[in-house]
């Protein structure tokens, strides 16, 4: 039986401050329609959020682009996974000096934020970045195709789904991956409440011992934004490899390689064909639209 979602009547929700991810729950939607949701009636508040108080991310910016240069992280590509409308990767992107031919990349589940997130990189003179919408869960590109994949805060609502997520995003990473995320184990009771009521993550560190990771860093973030849910950071560098792929986008669920085709993206081996909108490709699982005769 499908759920009918009432979008108008979730905006006013919103807006009387009510926790969406958490009524869409109670409705029984699944936990990535909830986030695509939940995201999309949030998408501008970051934009707003950062011209109102700027330091809410050039710090975190500072901090990361100190860590990366501090661990010598050189890269020819790099990728942010859940980049929200880009407020972060943006503005670490434009504080590195020479990176006109290093790849960048940035999906997000939300359309609205990358929306927002191509109108902010327009604003601050960021430009070449290749803006997808793809699920964490099954992200559209191959093995080993980028260099440097991270996160902020974009693991967060995925609770119980930790392994999975991990697993992918080191999938498509060659060299490193850096989660700056919340942590479980550095929260106090009361954080540690709220974060299991919430549905965020949990033992981050844990599943990346557990499977192996090589974990070159697992502090508290110097930058906290909410005591209650601290953030920390996750340096893994993954085995060294010589197979190196470019990061062409491949079919979010069978992994092969996608073909431009009219104003949209299509599997010859699958059949199936991915819309682009306002030139961001839509790659989501569910968006593909079945055409195995497309040939004949």
């Amino acid at each position: 039986m499908s759920i009918k979602i009432n979008i108008k009547n979730l905006r006013e929700d919103y807006k009387n401050g009510h926790h969406i991810i958490n009524k869409l729950a109670d409705m029984g939607v699944d936990k990535q329609k909830r986030i695509e949701i939940a995201y999309d009636l949030q998408a501008g508040s970051y934009t707003q959020g950062y011209f109102e108080n700027p330091e809410i991310r050039d710090e975190p910016v500072r901090i990361i682009h100190e860590l990366l240069l501090l661990k010598n992280i050189a890269f020819d590509s790099i990728l942010e996974a859940g980049c929200g409308e880009a407020n972060t990767f943006g503005l670490l992107i434009k504080s590195f000096q020479n990176l006109n031919k290093v790849e960048k990349l940035a999906f997000d589940i939300s359309m609205s934020r990358l929306f927002y997130a191509k109108h902010f990189l327009k604003t601050i003179g960021v430009e070449g970045v290749r803006l997808f919408m793809a699920d964490i869960m099954d992200i559209p590109l191959y093995e080993n195709s980028v260099d440097l994949v991270y996160t902020f805060h974009s693991i967060e609502p995925n609770g119980g789904n930790e392994e999975q997520v991990i697993d992918e995003l080191y999938r498509i990473s060659r060299k490193y991956l850096l989660l700056i995320e919340p942590i479980f184990e550095f929260a106090s009771k009361e954080g540690q409440e709220r974060m299991e009521k919430n549905g965020y993550v949990k033992g981050l560190k844990n599943i990346c011992d557990r499977k192996g990771y090589e974990v070159l860093e697992y502090q508290k973030f110097p930058f906290q934004l909410n005591p209650l849910n601290p953030t920390g950071f996750i340096l893994i560098k993954k085995q060294s490899t010589d197979q190196k792929v470019n990061a062409f986008y491949v079919d979010p669920v069978f992994k092969d390689i996608l073909e431009r085709r009219d104003s949209g993206f299509y599997s010859p081996e699958s059949g199936y064909y991915y819309p682009v909108i306002d030139d961001i490709p839509v790659l989501l699982k569910n968006q593909g639209v079945l055409v195995s005769k497309w040939n004949l």
